[in-house]
């Protein structure tokens, strides 16, 4: 049996079968967590059986000799592994950024500052792996924040030899199909013709809601398999210990810790769902921006409507920041109602126009299971 999770499988699958994979989602999703989980499984993806350690006998001897135990080898792989049959294994990691240039991913000319008023040639992290992965070995090349930086700049002419088909076949003999790309010789600078291994694992994870250095557009989208992570109200659930979890309607104050752990559930939830309609599921709140703050289950009440209070304002500053400006939408997502209500929006004149200004409290251990319970359920407390 595996130690690594469903998650975790289905990437190294998708990568066995497609070479190029995306994992997309909205922040606090765990991508970073499962790229980490991805790279120690694809090198360590290995299982090992248990030694006989039982003695055997040898006819031509007179006492029994014991089985040698087995100090070396992997064992029998995954069968979602990539590349099973390449015991030497790489992982490469990489991330993107505004400032990311094609000869820190591809190749490029840099200044030689041996001295000399020269340039050398670069070979970037993409060439890098390729050529490892051609010395009989397999190799996974993790990008983060792939489109924090100008991605198809970087990936320049290996936008065709990603391509499985257009890949070297899996012996690394050039096959009918396999497609060229250019790079710089180190030695002499001039153009190098390479092919793309197929041994060569490329994971790359982004999120959609962030704004890209330079679009992903069509052509360089289509050479990736897709995966997109949602949040997992069930993580918060089980971290929670809500063993008996119910969304329904909550006690005007909380009795048990449990009451105040569902109410930011609810909230959790509640807010997603508004936000998916106001602004697109690449907006949403993931998990992870809970549980970064959370550690274990607290043993009193007063010590969890603290916690609350520290997420509702990590929650509240999401939903300001994505409709900022849009007091409407702000307010549609609060679940604000009319003037008197625990939170409310209402139109002041300025001048000849109307403004709206919302009005919420100031949270505190007091009042925050109370605003929490009136966004998830629609002020029904």
């Amino acid at each position: 049996m595996s130690n690594y999770s469903a998650q975790c499988l289905l990437i190294l699958e998708k990568l066995k079968s497609h070479k190029n994979l995306l994992l997309m989602g909205p922040p606090g999703c765990g991508k970073t967590m499962l790229l980490n989980e991805v790279a120690s499984a694809f090198e360590n993806g290995f299982t090992v059986s248990q030694p006989v350690t039982s003695p055997t006998h040898t006819a031509s001897t007179v006492v029994s000799i014991p089985r040698v135990i087995p100090t070396q080898g992997l064992g029998t792989p995954l069968s979602q592994l990539p590349s099973p049959l390449r015991f030497d294994r790489v992982v490469i990691k990489t991330s993107f950024h505004a400032g990311s240039k094609v000869r820190d991913f591809l190749c490029g000319l840099v200044p030689d500052l041996s001295g000399q008023a020269n340039f050398k040639v670069q070979q970037g992290k993409l060439v890098e792996a390729n050529a490892i992965a051609l010395d009989n070995k397999a190799v996974l090349l993790i990008i983060d924040e792939l489109n924090r930086g100008p991605a198809v700049q970087l990936f320049g002419n290996t936008l065709v030899s990603l391509e499985k088909d257009k890949r070297l076949l899996e012996n690394d003999a050039v096959g009918v199909n396999s497609w060229p790309f250019e790079v710089y010789n180190p030695q002499s600078g001039e153009l190098l013709t390479q092919y793309m291994s197929s041994h060569l694992y490329i994971l790359g994870a982004l999120n959609q809601a962030d704004v890209s250095v330079e679009p992903l557009d069509i052509a360089f989208l289509r050479r990736w398999e897709k995966l997109v992570l949602k949040p997992d109200v069930n993580a918060l659930i089980n971290a929670f210990a809500l063993t008996s979890y119910s969304s329904a309607i909550l006690p005007s104050s909380p009795l048990y810790v449990e009451d105040v752990y569902t109410s930011v559930v609810n909230a959790f939830t509640a807010l997603n769902n508004r936000i998916s309609i106001g602004r697109g599921e690449e907006y949403l709140m993931g998990h992870g921006l809970i549980l970064s703050r959370f550690e274990s289950p607290l043993s009193s009440v007063s010590e969890v409507l603290e916690w609350a209070v520290d997420i509702w304002n990590c929650m509240y500053s999401h939903i300001v920041e994505l409709f900022f400006g849009d007091e409407f939408g702000l307010a549609a997502a609060l679940n604000a109602g009319q003037r008197g209500d625990l939170i409310c929006l209402h139109s002041r004149s300025f001048g000849q126009e109307q403004r709206q200004s919302l009005e919420i409290p100031e949270i505190t251990v007091t009042n925050v299971y109370s605003v929490l319970c009136w966004v998830a359920q629609g002020g029904d407390v």
